[in-house]
């Protein structure tokens, strides 16, 4: 299953930065759980997991050992909430964080089958706003001065055993946006001209590593503004580009401008950035949370110091912007909710250094950055963990559902408001809106429970938009979850097999807004895995395009890794490794970190790295694995 993590942004969009993704006002910080959409197309036949067929064996990875900690703490202001224990089969993308139920609890070792066999359904029109999707910047017209370019920017090119060189010298340059433009388009045709293939530097096992590298990127002093910020991010993620110090200082950015700062930061398994330098801008607390918020539970952060051997975070020099002792206070605090951990800078720390280390024994920790002369000397640091706690913690919700005969748990609530609600959807639920009668709202409230009661007994699955109709469309002021043009509410999807949080708008000003976050990759998309093998690599990621052509047009029930497909990059690192003591077959928890969203992306990339998914059916070529 999956973590989406909304971002701390403004209510309509990234250009504010006072509310969360979830939310359509007020800064109430949470994480969604999802997978790739879809709807059933049929059942997987997947023989039941046995309770107690599986022992832990020590991780592959010292420094991504069994007891990591905190990677993905999915908390609201209601509750903590995890993944249920369906009495069916169910593929296997392990949750996060666990439910308990009445029966017999399954430990973090066992697989299960999450991962079901889906299909979107023909959909009708929604009425979602038509907007194109966020996209990185890509050259429009030729570069104008490429000349004047190369003197302040030299490129070595790049081998297949070494990345290139990148020197850039323009500091204090002066560049507005059209300039800015020009250069970035200069620098592509460079960049481009002096690499090798797009993937003959990435090995079968994903592991890839910068194109070029570059000591230090200074533009501090330029105005080239959020635009030219984009333009750059692009090219840097494209090209791979990583540096040990990113200069972006006295340049007036603003809290829009760290969203493509962080996604530049978390498109690689490898921190592309060791310092990046914000100070003298226009960033708020608010804007700090976001860009932290996506640092937390990546792979590449903290980032391991291959000299030291150490964890380091990110050095994060935020002086001179609008923050003051108040507000960063707050950003403590919710950090502290959030389970992330910042480093208010001791005496031992350093850009290459961190006193947390030392704490915890040169494990992983959740330290994630150095806020340098950011907070007053004598604020309380942030409670400091392993990497991977929380994945490994008792569950914190009892479900008392889960009743003989029940083949599927009950949606819980995690969040509401006035327009939108946040629910949780176990396995055993379809996100496909079929034979949903509007009259169940209409119900007396003995009726409708009944009608749950029926729904979590039925052998085939329920639309959870009947739930969803039921729960909410009795009530007051939730005119869309009336509405089947507009699924009820329903935002998005999760695969009938997965277990994870759902955005719900209640209002069309709640339901708008949530379609934006979405379009707009204001959703983080973090899942866990349990896949067959050892996986080698502490962590890597595979960046092999995806062609969904025979899957659209309904000829083939897999995508399919093919140069001709759309670009899908996943990053991952290895938690654990599990042993059947009855056939001796070894599996890993994966953590995974999905920049793009393509259909089965998990499920393709981990089969071509030669890990299919635990009880997929479609992606396991082995014949005597899928018959265990």
């Amino acid at each position: 299953m999956a973590v989406k993590r909304p971002l701390p942004t403004g209510s309509h969009g990234a250009q504010h930065s006072n509310t969360n993704a979830a939310k359509a006002k007020g800064t109430v910080p949470m994480l969604l759980k999802a997978s790739p959409k879809g709807a059933t197309r049929r059942p997987p036949l997947v023989p039941r997991a046995s309770a107690s067929s599986l022992t832990p064996t020590p991780a592959p990875k010292p420094s991504v050992a069994l007891d990591l900690s905190s990677l993905a703490s999915v908390k609201s202001s209601a509750s903590q909430l995890s993944s249920p224990q369906s009495a069916e089969p169910q593929p296997s993308t392990k949750p996060v964080i666990r439910i308990a139920t009445s029966s017999s609890q399954l430990s973090s070792a066992q697989s299960e089958k999450l991962q079901g066999v889906a299909k979107p359904a023909i959909r009708v029109d929604t009425g979602r706003p038509k907007r194109p999707r966020t996209s990185a910047w890509k050259p429009s017209k030729p570069s104008k001065h490429g000349e004047e370019w190369s003197e302040h920017c030299s490129i070595k090119p790049e081998t297949t055993e070494h990345p290139g060189e990148i020197t850039v010298e323009l500091d204090g340059a002066c560049l507005e946006a059209e300039q800015m433009e020009d250069f970035c388009t200069w620098l592509t045709d460079q960049l481009s001209i002096n690499c090798v293939a797009r993937h003959s530097n990435m090995s079968k096992h994903g592991r890839a590593g910068p194109r070029f590298r570059a000591s230090k990127l200074d533009f501090s002093g330029n105005c080239f503004g959020a635009s030219g910020l984009l333009q750059l991010c692009s090219v840097l993620e494209d090209y791979s580009v990583s540096c040990e110090v990113l200069r972006l200082e006295n340049m007036g950015l603003g809290d829009a401008s760290l969203k493509d700062i962080a996604r530049y930061l978390t498109s690689f398994n490898q921190a592309p950035v060791s310092e990046l330098h914000l100070s003298h801008n226009q960033i708020s607390s608010q804007g700090v949370l976001w860009l932290l918020a996506c640092l937390a539970m990546h792979p590449a952060y903290p980032a391991l110091n291959e000299r030291t051997g150490q964890f380091v975070p990110l050095w994060l020099p935020l002086e001179g912007n609008p923050i003051n002792k108040t507000s960063c206070l707050s950003l403590l605090r919710s950090l502290d909710k959030l389970d992330i951990s910042v480093c208010l800078v001791g005496e031992q720390c350093s850009a290459s250094n961190c006193c947390c280390s030392d704490r915890t024994g040169g494990r992983k920790h959740n330290c994630i950055a150095h806020l340098f002369k950011l907070c007053p000397t004598n604020s309380a640091p942030t409670k400091l963990d392993l990497h991977a706690k929380p994945i490994f913690a008792s569950p914190e919700v009892d479900d008392k559902s889960d009743k003989p005969g029940t083949k599927r748990q009950k949606p819980l609530v995690i969040y509401e408001d006035s327009d939108i609600a946040c629910i949780y959807k176990p396995a055993g639920w379809v996100c496909s809106p079929d034979n949903v009668n509007v009259a169940w709202a209409r119900l007396p409230e003995r009726s409708r429970q009944q009608k749950i009661r029926e729904w979590m007994t039925q052998g085939k699955p329920v639309p959870i938009h009947a739930w969803l109709l039921v729960h909410f469309g009795s009530k007051p002021g939730c005119p869309t979850c009336l509405n089947p043009a507009k699924e009820f509410g329903l935002v998005h999807r999760l695969d009938l097999w997965t277990s994870g949080p759902l955005l719900v708008g209640k209002t069309e000003k709640g339901y708008r807004y949530c379609w934006e976050q979405i379009e707009q990759r204001h959703l983080l998309k973090d899942y866990l895995c349990l896949v067959h093998g050892v996986v080698a690599n502490a962590e890597g990621e595979c960046r092999f395009p995806i062609c969904t052509k025979g899957y659209d047009d309904w000829s083939e029930f897999t995508v399919k890794i093919s140069p001709n497909g759309r670009p899908a990059i996943s990053i991952y690192e290895s938690l654990a490794t599990y042993e059947n003591p009855r056939t001796g077959e070894r599996y890993t928890l994966v953590h995974l970190r999905i920049v793009t969203g393509r259909t089965h992306q998990i499920r393709a990339h981990m089969r071509h790295l030669g890990h299919p998914l635990v009880g997929d059916t479609l992606y396991v070529d082995d014949k005597r694995l899928r018959e265990q």
